[in-house]
């Protein structure tokens, strides 16, 4: 009897003890670093940017503690944000662009990193697509396939043109990665690239623009950093403009072929939601992108005296003006 007794105690508190730690477990707090070379984002958008997680029961203040890192386009600050967050011993590194990942790459071997990045093997971020390996997955947004998309766009829409103007900035390795892949591009249908190395300072120099003018018929700059003031300035120079994302034809591209990422915070979330909970990242494939979209600004033609095919205009998901 007694020994009976002692048994069924034993039992009931391995039993309390196990509640006990699935309820710590439950409520254990995890940490996720946000690392990007963009602007800092408004405390809407910082809630916005988590509700994805939060439909998965990741709530920041209380299983979830947030650090937030952002360089606002000064790359030399990445390393030393991916180096602190290191410190903190966060659980995973969610870094947004292929600079702030590679910054992350280098700060360590073993915390797990989730990207939203271009050409990730072609940098050396993941052994493949497929099978990762490492410590690194994410989300793969930019490859050769836009940039040769784009290219056949502009061909289409303006056949007479054979010089094109590239637009890069070439103080990071992915920029100058995705530049050889435009003008692999426009070479590959017969036409010139003349690539222009520049930066942010040149939206308000009309030096720079009448120069690019001389030099080419039409510019790309799918890859360039984000300016709507220099897209505005092509155009006063007559300078028709293919871009790579809606902010910048509704600003006064003529053409945009871009992919769709409505769905990228979701599908970023679901491989978040996959670590915290124990899966390797090293074994978790890299998403891709599955739709695209093509956009055409007819009031920018009109301005530049272009008439856009109407094969064209069919296929187009968006047409501005």
């Amino acid at each position: 009897m007694k020994r009976r007794m002692f048994i069924g105690a034993a039992a009931a508190g391995l039993l309390a003890f196990n509640g006990v730690a699935v309820a710590q477990n439950a409520t254990r707090v995890r940490r996720l670093a946000f690392l990007s070379i963009g602007k800092s984002p408004t405390a809407a958008e910082s809630a916005e940017s988590l509700a994805p997680l939060r439909a998965l029961g990741w709530i920041e203040g209380q299983n979830l503690a947030v650090e937030r890192r952002y360089a606002n386009l000064d790359f030399d600050r990445l390393s030393s944000m991916a180096d602190e967050l290191v410190r903190l011993k966060v659980d995973v590194i969610r870094t947004v662009g292929t600079t702030a990942t590679l910054a992350a790459t280098k700060a360590t071997a073993t915390i797990p990193i989730v990207f939203v990045a271009s050409d990730p093997v072609g940098m050396g971020l993941v052994a493949s697509l497929a099978r990762p390996g490492g410590n690194v997955t994410g989300y793969s947004n930019t490859n050769g396939a836009l940039a040769s998309k784009r290219a056949q766009l502009l061909h289409e829409c303006l056949p007479d043109v054979r010089r094109v103007a590239v637009l890069i900035d070439s103080r990071t390795s992915i920029n100058r990665r995705l530049g050889e892949f435009a003008q692999a591009a426009y070479r590959s249908l017969g036409l010139t690239p003349v690539v222009i190395e520049a930066d942010a300072t040149v939206s308000q120099d009309d030096e720079f623009f009448r120069t690019m003018r001389q030099r080419a018929q039409a510019l790309d700059m799918s890859i360039f950093p984000g300016s709507e003031q220099i897209v505005i300035m092509a155009a006063r120079q007559q300078l028709p403009a293919v871009v790579g994302d809606r902010t910048m034809l509704e600003a006064g591209g003529l053409l945009m072929f871009s992919f769709d990422n409505t769905d990228l915070p979701q599908r970023v979330a679901a491989i978040i939601d996959k670590i915290l909970r124990g899966a390797r990242p090293g074994d978790i494939p890299v998403e891709e992108p599955t739709r695209f979209s093509m956009g055409i600004n007819l009031k920018t033609a009109k301005a530049l005296g272009i008439v856009v095919p109407k094969a064209l205009l069919l296929r187009a998901d968006e047409v501005v003006g």
